[in-house]
């Protein structure tokens, strides 16, 4: 549904040789698309430009940011009138399976349109969906999200040894890519998969392996603290990012979340973990790039 955004990219790149691939977007084209690729420009206050869009369409991939979810639940409506017969809404994060990281803010229209699918697919509209958990975005995180390689500036939450389950741009596409591949195996349920278990320590000590030691601004921050904060912000009606963050946060590192999966899909999609030699490799790609 998207193509923009950090992941919509990744997806299309793995999807684009073995499916034929519509995006959706606000604007007529896009620049650098493959030819292969075509774009429907949609209105998506109009369900009839969405339904238009959409018929004649298989699967609907939705990679629409954290801001812009309140819009998927007209995507679902949109994907039924039209046929559409599996839909992959814009998960890829934490494990909103996992009942205390469901009771946060940010996941709340993630969940709502978990709930509208399951009740479609339960009710005879031919939709099937699949939600996929993949934790945290491994190669946004050390660019800019918990560490800025480059600058060689990190925050580490909680001490930063949890061991948390995240993965690469590129395998989340190839892991969209697999699920569509087998669609009875993944029909109607939650799919988590990961590129490797690490932890925040660890790749520290990777980048600083990468770009040395020295000049590191390191800031430790307390999860509990920063969620005291987030859930002030929402008792004063602030929505932005900067409140949401404690909750990704949470999610992501805090204990009891579920950030770590302990039991995964990757071997139905046929996606092996990394090795610490695989992930060294990573860390030291993006610190040339």
């Amino acid at each position: 549904a998207q193509a923009g955004g950090n992941l919509g990219p990744a997806i299309l790149e793995q999807l684009k040789n073995f499916f034929e691939v519509t995006v959706l977007s606000r604007h007529a084209s896009i620049p650098n698309l493959s030819p292969s690729v075509r774009v429907r420009q949609v209105d998506y206050d109009s369900m009839d430009s969405l339904v238009s869009a959409l018929r004649g369409q298989d699967a609907v991939v939705s990679a629409l940011g954290t801001l812009a979810l309140g819009r998927q639940l007209a995507l679902v409506d949109a994907a039924v009138a039209a046929g559409v017969r599996r839909f992959i809404p814009s998960e890829f994060g934490s494990d909103t399976t996992n009942p205390k990281c469901a009771t946060l803010p940010v996941f709340h229209d993630k969940l709502a349109t978990q709930k509208v699918l399951r009740t479609k697919a339960a009710t005879g509209t031919g939709l099937t969906y699949t939600v996929i958990c993949t934790g945290p975005f491994l190669d946004w995180g050390l660019l800019r999200g918990f560490m800025n390689i480059k600058q060689k500036a990190v925050s580490l939450y909680d001490g930063g040894d949890r061991p948390f389950s995240t993965t690469t741009l590129p395998t989340i596409g190839r892991a969209v890519r697999e699920v569509l591949m087998r669609p009875a195996e993944t029909e109607n349920r939650v799919v988590k998969v990961h590129s490797v278990v690490t932890t925040q320590s660890k790749l520290l000590e990777m980048a600083q392996k990468a770009v040395g030691p020295d000049g590191w601004t390191v800031k430790k921050l307390s999860i509990e603290a920063m969620l005291e904060s987030s859930w002030a912000d929402i008792k004063q009606g602030k929505h932005n990012l900067q409140t949401m963050l404690g909750f990704i946060v949470a999610a992501s590192w805090g204990e009891g979340f579920g950030g770590h999966f302990s039991q995964t899909d990757n071997e139905l999609l046929g996606i092996k973990p990394m090795s610490d030699e695989e992930l060294q490799g990573v860390v030291n790609q993006l610190a040339a790039s």
